[in-house]
């Protein structure tokens, strides 16, 4: 708790300070205006490991309203008023270009740490998600005198406390395992907090990605928590098995999280080790300790092993929309079938390099235009179990990702996209990825998957693509990728309605593309050419394809060495699907068949 005292430095003016029990000044020149800002001697404020005082170029924002607890009227403009410390020995003075112009009336001044110029309506966003970078920067502070009055002003005493509580987090392992990983969960994450009245709003729940501060300790500030009893902690270790746990937080005699206090949490892995967690007061030193309860991790299977699983917010767009905000690492985003997914598009943080999204307890259905991506930083993509319903007029990534980059959709229906990938434009120097592998999927109502992007190997298996008006896959390749082979394996697919645009086209470079396999596939198009620039050499496999008597594509692909075409022609569309207009089958098509080939959902 942090004691700021202003009182009369002379006749003509007052001097405003903030810090921690101890007298201070506050002055103001001769047109009635605060402009400096000094702290007296001791002036602990911080949650700060180092030194616990305030440091060069800390910045505070001060706000006069009209006086009462919910008045929320700022007086004489003075709004997020910047005042800054040079830091030192105490006495710590700030100063302000600014000032504040004292009211002929009473008065609420209220100031809060740090400070933020972007700051509208007096409300300060609380963003607590990722604190792996340090969390000092969180430190919110707040100090509010009510009812003052102008000649009151001239001693005015303000009083700072600390708005979060600071978690120190130790963990031992008998076994003498490294903590890799610490994930805080069950908690308030961000929060909307009200500098006028000093409470907070709009809190949303998610994960914290706490700050290493030593091999096997943590630390990260949270919002204030009643009750405790929900927070968890989800741990990896470098062991080669069993190397996760999960801690739950065993309130005993601590039944919430107060602000302004440290909360020293021991976690011992596996039964053996016993934890302890202790209260300590976040104000000076000395500090009081609290109570302790026992802090046993025990070694646990993940719900989805090698990722941190975030639940998509269902019903709420803005949610959904944000919900990755402050994620790091490796994601799996979890869609539970049967809930309702709406979003425009869902912002991938940087820092995020894998990512899944997946369906559970069936196939869920997702709306949505696409993602948005910070920045070209993902090394992995994976959608699985999904219904995706996109935007004909939107691709669904859009921006490249990392150089490298994996894309997997296994077991979706995805319709009405623009596409899944590509820049949709001859661009040089596009990030290459690695690959782009689709299976048991069902993709349709759309344009193009991979649109003019740079990708070296396209696996396509078990699927079934139809009623598309664009090119299904064209690799492009710039100047700088003239020796790169982008890879084509089909097999097992069923391929109709491709419109008049060419199926399989690579340009751009040098090299072409080219068919590795070609195999127990059905393709009905009214292209005049299946693949263009993706050639076949002696080691391609091309066998058992299918294609109907009366279609344009019936003479496009021939063999490598004798000419001869490679698939049979000898039957009609209704002949191959004579099922198709059963609209009761999921995309409204059924394309049973009894030939042996094509997807083997259709297979009778």
């Amino acid at each position: 708790m942090k004691l700021f005292k202003l009182f009369t430095l002379m006749a003509a003016g007052t001097m405003i300070t903030a810090c921690n029990n101890e007298i201070e000044n506050l002055s103001r020149n001769a047109d009635n205006r605060v402009m400096s800002l000094q702290t007296a001697e001791k002036a602990y404020t911080r949650f700060n490991d180092v030194t616990n005082t305030w440091e060069g170029t800390d910045k505070i924002g001060v706000y006069m309203y009209g006086a009462g607890a919910g008045n929320t009227d700022i007086l004489n403009g003075a709004e997020n008023v910047l005042f800054i410390t040079q830091g030192g020995e105490s006495p710590v003075n700030f100063t302000s270009e600014t000032g504040i112009q004292i009211a002929g009336e009473n008065a609420k001044f209220t100031a809060y740490y740090p400070q933020n110029g972007d700051i509208t309506g007096s409300i300060y966003k609380v963003a607590l998600g990722n604190q792996a970078e340090g969390y000092a920067a969180h430190d919110l502070m707040w100090a509010v005198n009510d009812n003052v009055s102008s000649e009151d002003a001239k001693s005015l005493s303000m009083t700072f406390k600390h708005q979060l509580a600071k978690l120190a987090i130790e963990i031992t392992s008998n076994s003498g395992e490294t903590v890799q990983s610490v994930s805080i969960q069950g908690i308030s994450i961000s929060a909307d907090f009200n500098i006028a009245t000093g409470e907070f709003s709009n809190e949303a729940k998610g994960y914290i990605t706490p700050c290493k501060t030593a091999d096997n300790k943590y630390s990260a500030l949270v919002l204030p928590t009643n009750p405790a009893t929900a927070l968890s902690m989800i741990i990896t270790t470098d062991a080669a098995e069993d190397n996760t746990y999960e801690y739950t937080f065993n309130s005993g005699t601590i039944s919430e999280l107060k602000a302004g206090y440290i909360y020293t949490i021991k976690i011992g892995l596996g039964e053996s080790v016993l934890g302890s967690v202790n209260q300590i007061e976040g104000g000076n030193s000395p500090y009081e300790p609290g109570g302790d309860v026992d802090g046993n991790a025990e070694a646990v299977t993940p719900e989805i092993p090698g990722y941190m699983v975030v639940e998509a917010p269902a019903d709420d767009a803005d949610a959904l929309a944000s919900c990755l905000d402050g994620k790091r690492g490796a994601i799996a985003l979890k869609f539970v079938a049967g809930n309702t997914y709406k979003a425009d598009m869902i912002t991938v943080p940087a820092g995020i390099t894998d990512l899944l999204l997946i369906g559970k307890e069936g196939q869920a259905k997702v709306t949505m235009r696409g993602l948005d991506f910070e920045s070209a930083t993902l090394e992995k993509l994976t959608m699985q179990n999904l219904e995706i319903a996109g935007d004909a007029n939107a691709r669904f990534c859009n921006k490249q990702l990392a150089t490298g980059a994996v894309i997997t959709v296994s077991g979706c229906y995805v319709h009405d996209v623009k596409a899944l990938y590509g820049e949709g434009a001859e661009i040089g120097g596009q990030n290459i990825v690695s690959s782009m592998t689709i299976d048991d999927c069902m993709i349709y109502n759309s344009a193009t998957i991979l649109d003019k992007g740079t990708c070296e190997s396209v696996i396509l298996t078990n699927s079934t693509l139809y009623n598309f008006n664009g090119q299904a896959f064209h690799a492009y390749k710039g100047d700088s990728d003239l020796a790169e082979i982008t890879t084509f394996e089909i097999e097992n697919c069923t391929l109709v309605d491709m419109g008049d645009a060419t199926i399989f086209q690579n340009t751009g470079g040098k090299a072409g593309a080219l068919f590795l396999t070609f195999k127990n596939t059905i393709v009905l198009a009214t292209c005049k050419n299946i693949n263009w620039n993706v050639k076949q050499n002696s080691e391609t496999i091309f066998e058992n394809n299918y294609a109907v008597s009366d279609g344009a594509c019936t003479s496009s692909l021939k063999s490598y060495d004798d000419g001869e075409y490679i698939m049979d022609v000898t039957n009609t569309r209704i002949m191959l699907f004579p099922n198709e207009s059963n609209s009761t089958v999921l995309g409204g098509k059924d394309f049973s068949t009894s030939v042996d080939a094509g997807d083997p959902r259709w297979k009778k």
